[in-house]
């Protein structure tokens, strides 16, 4: 029982057991990583097969300072989604966003701009495998 990561959580009410690990969570940068499975070419980098959807982002914590890890996944399509969702005019098709919300959009907009000219550039001037260009 002495290697046993959790067991300084036995005999704890439950409250004592969520705040301690939200507080591991969110106070030890090394536990938690998020990532794009998109970045390994033959599987999404625990094990499983690379997602169909590149912008899929994983959420991982580690709860036990090893191997044993919690994954959580979602979509940057879907978390835009969900934002448009929350600003959209009621019962309009195609959805239809109310004036309060375009400077949000605008700011997204740019702010994905921005991430769209790192990948064009880096796709505009990659170079053959091995070789200078």
């Amino acid at each position: 029982m002495d290697n046993d990561p959790w067991a300084v959580l036995v005999g704890h009410p439950p409250e004592y057991i969520m705040d301690y690990t939200i507080h591991d969570l969110i106070s030890d940068e090394a536990n938690v990583s998020f990532y794009l499975p998109c970045m390994w070419s033959d599987d999404d980098g625990v094990g499983n097969p690379r997602p169909d959807d590149p912008m899929t982002i994983y959420w991982t914590a580690d709860l036990t300072d090893g191997d044993d890890r919690i994954t959580y996944k979602t979509t940057l399509t879907s978390l835009i989604d969900e934002v448009i969702d929350m600003h959209v005019v009621m019962h309009e098709t195609p959805k239809v966003i109310e004036d309060s919300s375009v400077p949000l959009f605008i700011s997204m907009r740019e702010a994905l701009q921005k991430e769209i000219d790192k990948l064009n550039f880096c796709v505009d001037n990659a170079k053959p495998d091995g070789k200078d260009k």
